[in-house]
């Protein structure tokens, strides 16, 4: 058996969620319906990459989802 040293830890979670496509696919339209392409638009004008418009304004926005998926 592998062991990937992730037992205790949240990330043994959300990475089965990952790699499922439906899961992919709900958290796609998640984030259409949570985050505003207003502010996506605002962080591109400011110069943000997409790797941080991802993880410092979409992930934020879109916890409550990630929370939700796992119950």
């Amino acid at each position: 058996m592998f062991m990937f040293g992730i037992v205790q830890i949240p990330a043994m979670l959300i990475l089965p969620s990952l790699v499922n496509p439906f899961g992919l696919y709900l958290m796609r339209v998640f984030w259409e319906a949570s985050v505003p392409t207003e502010l996506v638009e605002a962080a591109r004008i400011d110069g943000a990459g997409e790797i941080c418009i991802f993880w410092g304004i979409g992930t934020p926005l879109m916890l409550s989802g990630l929370v939700r998926s796992l119950c």
